[in-house]
């Protein structure tokens, strides 16, 4: 027989007791309820199933356990207890089995409540020696908590919106106890949400970068370049969950020059170190760049160079993808000059420009549908003029600017800026992410960099053109 069903003027009792059941809880199948009651003596947790009304206790403990909160997986039950002699969170399997516990602090940590992926859970507690409690979150694979309240008025019952982007709280800080609603430090990051990034290639410390607020980073997939010092995928998972907040992360990767200190690089390429190939050298491989030692022009059409980048098991894009990078940071993009009509190369290939955009559509197209990540992001650097052709402006998912108002700490000549943007604002009309970087350092010019580029709807960036330190600009602090 089916079980009665409720309306706003006939309730169903669910519990029938003369002790106290409190603190109801759905599970996510709306085919029990968790709940509190003193029914034994003290506080424990116990669930009943609606179709039986059948009771089940949980816990079993002489001290007192509350506040059972339902994951949204349906498989745990966080609640807070004094089993220690002060309030700390627990989770435990539905069934009672499997229990944890989440928080160990002096303080009183209370009211522990689920984020939607099941991936956080949010508490209030007045660890410190506070007189009132504070909001906290602590991540899956986490050991500390981050404090994301900091009031002298009493902050409580905290939990996520769904989406993950806010989290809403009782508090008394107005007066009152009212309800108040806060930024989640952990808000999730998409590509059309990213409004401020970090570019730093040497000399990376992740802790440091984990714990800025950024919300996109560019960086090398490896410490020092070379393959021995990749970072892991349990490191980029960490820095895309770090303490600061979630961050996206793309690795750098040159697609128009090859660098002789990457895995891929033979010695007897260039034994001599002239900076011109030797024979045995394959035969994509061009000069060395006099501004850059190290680097080579490439000629990027070369079935064996694009192989070598996305078209192996083994390639360049396998690596990124394997380390768990989000995207790809593509530079010398704007080789098709070098190697073009009037180019310095002198070949003047006239198909150049047409074969870089076709490259980095090849790319994307590796990424999303070959390795399965069809959410992969593809920013080329620089070559803006390549948004005249639609296929590649539909491929990519932003682009990245080098000195579009500022060469260092020197104003661009105005026709060179005013050219540059009309490029990018066509990216910009196709609502791609348009990021710019100057690598401008005075103050004032800072603030002028940040004040042109807000405006026309970019994200900026100003750092030192090494790209050997983690900058952050006073008054442009990432949020």
């Amino acid at each position: 027989m089916a079980p009665p069903i409720a309306s706003a003027s006939h309730p169903i009792q669910i519990t029938d007791h003369p002790a106290r059941d409190w603190e109801p809880t759905f599970s996510p199948s709306g085919t029990s309820i968790a709940f509190q009651s003193d029914r034994d003596g003290n506080w424990e947790i116990y669930r009943v199933e609606l179709t039986s009304g059948v009771v089940s206790r949980l816990t079993d403990d002489p001290c007192d356990d509350w506040q059972p909160n339902w994951s949204p997986h349906g498989d745990r039950i966080a609640f807070q207890s004094n089993h220690t002699g002060n309030w700390e969170i627990y989770s435990m399997a539905a069934d009672g089995s499997d229990l944890h516990r989440i928080t160990d602090d002096p303080g009183e940590d209370t009211d522990p409540s689920w984020s939607a992926d099941q991936t956080m859970i949010l508490f209030a507690s007045d660890r410190g020696g506070q007189e009132e409690s504070d909001i906290w979150v602590l991540r899956a694979g986490y050991a500390a908590p981050l404090q994301v309240t900091w009031d002298l008025s009493y902050d409580g019952a905290p939990s996520f919106s769904p989406d993950g982007t806010w989290i809403a709280f009782e508090s008394s800080r107005g007066g009152d106890l009212d309800l108040w609603r806060i930024d989640s430090p952990y808000a999730p990051v998409s590509w059309n949400t990213i409004d401020d990034f970090v570019y730093q290639l040497q000399d990376v410390s992740l802790d440091a970068i984990g714990a800025t607020r950024f919300d996109l980073v560019i960086m090398d997939y490896s410490a020092d370049g070379s393959d021995e010092t990749r970072f892991t995928a349990a490191q980029i998972a960490g820095l895309k969950a770090s303490p600061g907040g979630a961050k996206l992360v793309l690795a750098y990767m040159s697609i128009g020059e090859a660098e002789d200190y990457r895995w891929y690089w033979q010695e007897s390429w260039d034994a001599d170190r002239d900076g011109t190939p030797d024979p045995c050298a394959p035969s994509w491989l061009g000069d060395s760049n006099p501004d850059w030692q190290g680097n080579y022009k490439v000629r990027y059409w070369d079935p064996a160079w694009q192989a070598l980048i996305c078209g192996t098991s083994d390639s360049y894009l396998r690596r990124v993808v394997g380390s768990g990078f989000d995207g790809v940071y593509l530079d010398i993009i704007d080789a098709y000059e070098y190697w073009g009509p009037g180019g310095e190369s002198g070949e003047d290939r006239a198909s150049a420009e047409e074969e870089m955009a076709e490259f980095v559509i090849a790319i994307a197209r590796s990424a999303r549908a070959a390795l399965g990540r069809p959410g992969f992001g593809i920013f080329p650097q620089n070559g803006e003029e390549l948004s005249r052709h639609a296929d590649y402006v539909d491929a990519v998912t932003g682009i990245g600017r080098e000195d579009t108002w500022y060469d260092g700490n020197t104003p661009q000549a105005p026709s060179l800026t005013s050219g540059v943007l009309w490029h990018l604002d066509e990216f910009a009309r196709a609502n791609k992410v348009v990021l710019v970087t100057d690598y401008v350092t005075e103050p004032l010019l800072v603030d002028d960099f940040y004040a042109r580029a807000l405006a026309r709807g970019f994200v900026p960036y100003a750092t030192v053109r090494d790209l050997d330190r983690l900058v952050v600009n006073a008054g442009h602090e990432p949020d």
